[in-house]
């Protein structure tokens, strides 16, 4: 496995690229919580953001980015219940936050401390100093793998080699983490290798862009992502443990976003950092998934409310292949949460659940994933108990002096406001009379309290009544008090319907008299619940009357008569109590589209009707079964909802409309919702030539592609069969993962044939007097350069393919040291195997595996035909 390398601050990765990017899980040790050590590798010129004396500062850095949200994105590739790609079982660790050890400075022996230092020096260096107590020994996790991380930093005009690449120069590294080949209490330590990025290093320009400390945390962020996920690469040199998340195409997932940058603000201190690759998002970003619930209303204990879910990518799109189990916790101890709940690929991202609070103040929904402790989202409410918001209060506008008047009191609360019979506080009565004789402190029964208050100063005077616990609660009105008139008159005052129902007109008839005669001059207000609705002039009888649809509930009734001069002084009448019932509703439930296909999104609707025409307030929730799906304000009288995650088969939909003081509450029918199985979950090949030519000896190269088809959601393993004779095919990668969200990932097919075209070719007539030397060289050449592969295989920013070809052809020249030549020349090699000419049908096999929780693919093993001509 040769990593390519690919300098911070040069052109990113082709968004076609990213999108089929995936890192595998290859069975080896990630860090948990990682504790960084950062170490001065020797005295000299080093950045003031580095050592510590400039602010902001490298200490600083490594304390902050350990919390902070791309930390949160690296949960995901921890290995607890992650079965390496080899099918075994993997260290089962859960990555979290980590934290910053400390700065040390360490004096390297003079062996290791040259103007060129090698990554063997380095390694032995780290070790030594561990093993002294100049550093601190590595922490170990629960698993027993380490958990330090050794960043170690350079002083300016110290050049470090990693094999045969160079630091800060072209074909070159920036920096470049590691495990040791050594031991130290028998566990291999982990380290990043940092040159100085000062001018005039090269990696001043090199390795990003910016200030000298941007680019130094972008380089650290990159390196620290990737030993975080792949910690122990030392010693690797194939696609398998010691291995942890890496892609077989573009390597670890720092490198697969190498020249995308962040800025990430975290303790008032905005950073500089490199984006790194996240399977789930599938998309290179600096924080994790996010669910976004739509929260902020003001709620009342006991009502059920509607919880609007989606998961959101650091960009802000919706993860439409999310397939997690989600679980739901809240600062309410008593809250009735929605039951964890598994995503399908038919949700798209978003799902509505059903929540209800039961303890008054401000609480939250926390919605977390239950493998990605650290993907959460939360959302913020206001709850009250059912209370009031203000008072209202029924006094006549007549008192006589040290005659006890009637009041009711009524509780008001919510929008529109209606009588708050859930009200439970204290009330409290003052007044401008500082001589009246009124109520004690009490409390309502369902929200109202009748009572009775006497005045004993002539004059205006007003009532006030107070939440005695609140005062911000409050409601007030007035009497014109004054002493018994000689000759005074008396209102009365009936409705011809009782109780009444919300919308119907009733008229209410005012009588006065006086001296057992109607008074037919003046006018009469008449007034409900302290709130004058209408006003009528007596006639001959002595009547006036007012016709009124009052809002829902109970009210109470006066007839205020203004007065008919000297002679006819005012009067109230008494209290008339009425009803006015809520309207009868109807509820009719339906869908836009039955039957529908799973995954298909349709609209669940609720037609609210009655004899007004529509409804105004409470709320519709929508069941299946006994199971809630969403509850919806009515404020219109079609209530719906979209919905796709129903499942296939047969649904009982009702909707029910909770009612308030005007509307009557109503339940429909039930609807029956049928949904039809998903078409088949299955994905789909494609190349891109149905066929190549090429002569025995050569190589095809195609790109065949997968694509989801009706939201397969997995990966895709490939293969080939029905081969010409000696004739090898390669996949790179050998498998891809496609979803809705990224649907059609490629692969690169390698089709190479044996002949002529691929053998080594005798040496010119001139060297055959050195045949026995040449020969050597040949045979020997492919093995030290596989050696040269072996070694290089080790995780580095550092070997291009060119470093890698240089590399190679210098062990080849010299490889008379691995073997040497005699002077009998080795037998001549055999001959070559030769590819027939002729056409042949390639199969390329591909087996589709669906992620855990979605569904299976219906044809999990498809072929794709591929001919191939041999001349």
């Amino acid at each position: 496995h040769v990593v390519p390398f690919r300098e911070p601050g040069t052109a990113p990765l082709s968004a076609f690229a990213i999108a089929g990017a995936h890192v595998t899980y290859f069975g080896g040790p990630v860090i948990s919580n990682v504790h960084i050590v950062q170490v001065l590798y020797g005295t000299g010129s080093y950045l003031s953001n580095v050592d510590g004396s400039a602010t902001p500062n490298l200490a600083g850095f490594f304390t902050d980015i350990t919390q902070s949200s791309l930390f949160d994105m690296l949960n995901e590739y921890s290995t607890a219940g992650v079965t390496a790609a080899d099918g075994t079982a993997g260290t089962s660790q859960t990555i979290g936050h980590g934290s910053f050890d400390g700065k040390f400075s360490i004096t390297p022996s003079a062996a290791n401390n040259g103007a060129s230092i090698t990554d063997a020096q380095i390694q032995n260096e780290l070790l030594s100093q561990v093993s002294a107590g100049k550093l601190p020994a590595p922490v170990l996790d629960a698993q027993g793998n380490n958990n330090t991380l050794y960043m170690i930093y350079f002083p300016a005009g110290k050049s470090i080699l990693l094999g045969n690449a160079g630091s800060c120069v072209r074909g070159g590294f920036c920096a470049y983490h590691n495990s040791t080949t050594g031991t130290f209490a028998s566990r291999r330590l982990y380290y990043g290798v940092h040159p100085d990025v000062q001018v005039p290093s090269g990696c001043s320009t090199g390795c990003g862009g910016g200030l000298p400390f941007d680019t130094v945390t972008n380089v650290t962020s990159h390196e620290l992502s990737e030993a975080v996920s792949d910690a122990d690469v030392g010693p690797a040199n194939t696609l398998a443990r010691p291995l942890a998340w890496v892609d077989p195409v573009n390597s670890e997932i720092g490198d697969i976003c190498v020249g995308l940058q962040a800025s990430v603000f975290i303790n008032s201190t905005n950073y500089v950092i490199q984006r790194e690759f996240s399977n789930l998002q599938s998309d290179c970003v600096a924080s994790p998934a996010q669910f976004q619930i739509a929260g902020g209303q003001n709620l009342t204990t006991g009502q059920q409310f509607d919880v609007p879910a989606t998961l959101q990518s650091d960009s802000g799109a919706a993860l439409l292949a999310y397939t997690g189990t989600v679980h739901f916790t809240s600062s309410d101890p008593s809250a009735v949460l929605p039951a964890d709940y598994t995503f399908n690929f038919a949700d798209a991202g978003f799902h509505r659940f059903i929540a209800t609070f039961k303890t008054p103040g401000t609480q939250n929904i926390t919605m977390t994933d239950t493998r990605f402790p650290l993907m959460t989202g939360k959302a913020n409410y206001v709850v009250s108990a059912p209370g009031a918001d203000a008072f209202r209060i029924a006094e006549p506008a007549n008192a006589i002096t040290n005659t006890p008047v009637p009041i009711v009191v009524s509780a008001q609360g919510g929008f529109p406001t209606t009588l708050a019979t859930g009200y439970t506080g204290t009330v409290h009565f003052s007044s401008s009379d500082a001589a009246a004789v009124l109520p004690a402190d009490t409390t309502l029964t369902n929200g109202i309290g009748n009572f009775s208050v006497t005045f004993k100063t002539p004059g205006p005077q007003t009532l006030l009544i107070a939440d005695k616990a609140n005062p911000q609660i409050f409601g007030s009105s007035g009497s014109l008090v004054a002493a018994a008139p000689a000759n005074p008159t008396t209102t009365s005052v009936v409705v011809n319907t009782n109780p009444a129902t919300f919308g119907q007109p009733v008229t209410y008839t005012a009588s006065v008299i006086q001296g057992g005669s109607p008074v037919t001059v003046g006018q009469v207000n008449f007034n409900s619940d302290g709130v004058n609705f209408s006003t009528g002039t007596l006639d001959a009888n002595g009547h006036a009357q007012a016709t009124s649809s009052l809002e829902g509930g109970p009210h109470t009734i006066i007839a205020e008569y203004f007065g008919g001069g000297a002679s006819s002084p005012a009067s109230s009448s008494a209290l008339l109590s009425v009803a006015v019932n809520p309207a009868p509703t109807t509820v009719t439930a339906g869908s836009t589209l039955t039957p529908s296909a799973f995954g298909q999104k349709i609209f669940l609707t609720a037609q609210l009707t009655n004899a007004l025409g529509g409804v105004n307030g409470g709320f519709v929730t929508f069941f299946d079964g006994g199971a809630p799906l969403a509850v919806i304000p009515a404020s219109f009288s079609t209530v719906s909802f979209a919905d796709t995650s129903l499942p296939a088969g047969t649904h009982s939909i009702t909707a029910s409309y909770s009612g308030n003081s005007d509307f009557g509450a109503a339940t429909s029918a039930t609807f029956t919702q049928v949904i039809l199985p998903a078409p088949p979950i299955n994905y789909s090949l494609a190349s891109d030539k149905p066929s190549a030519t090429l002569l025995a000896g050569q190589a095809a190269k195609f790109f065949v592609s997968g694509t989801s088809v009706s939201g397969f959601n997995g990966s895709i393993k490939f293969g080939c069969n029905n081969l010409p004779a000696f004739t090898t095919c390669t996949f790179s990668p050998s498998s891809i993962f496609v979803a809705p969200g990224t649907p059609t990932v490629s692969v690169q097919l390698t089709v190479k044939t044996s002949g002529p075209n691929a053998s080594l070719s005798a040496p010119p007539t001139p060297w055959t007097k050195d045949h026995g030397l040449y020969a050597s060289l040949w045979s020997l050449g492919p093995v030290c350069f596989g050696i040269v592969l072996a070694a290089s295989s080790r995780r580095r920013k550092s070997t291009g393919a060119l470093v890698l070809g240089l590399a190679a052809l210098i062990l080849v020249l010299a490889v008379s040291g691995c073997g040497g030549g005699g002077s009998t020349p080795p037998p001549p090699p055999p001959p070559p195997n030769i590819t027939p000419s002729g056409t042949t049908a390639m199969a390329v096999t591909a087996t589709g595996t669906p992620t855990a929780g979605s569904a299976n693919a219906t044809n999990p093993n498809q072929t794709l035909n591929i001919s191939i001509t041999v001349q």
